[in-house]
């Protein structure tokens, strides 16, 4: 009999946001994922997706204003996934 694909369901959007949030700040994500249980490769995608680097804490010459707070930053990756859904 064929052996069944059970995928881990996805991390909670809160978990996510988080996670970005610690990386911003400055906390790497090898050492985030050792404490939280979670692969690097996870909170890097989700770096990519959220266009936020790996060491982009907020600079002199980043005015905050342009800086996307939590909240935004969520809203815009769910509508992007809506949008990527509609096509």
């Amino acid at each position: 009999m064929p052996r069944q694909y059970n995928p881990k369901p996805p991390y909670p959007a809160q978990f996510r946001q988080q996670m970005i949030e610690l990386v911003a700040s400055g906390r790497r994500p090898s050492e985030l994922a050792k404490e939280f249980g979670c692969h690097e490769t996870s909170i890097l995608s989700w770096m990519r997706a959220a266009r936020v680097t790996e060491a982009a804490p907020p600079t002199a010459t980043t005015p905050q204003s342009l800086l996307l707070k939590a909240a935004e930053r969520q809203e815009l990756m769910e509508l992007r996934r809506k949008l990527r859904q509609a096509l």
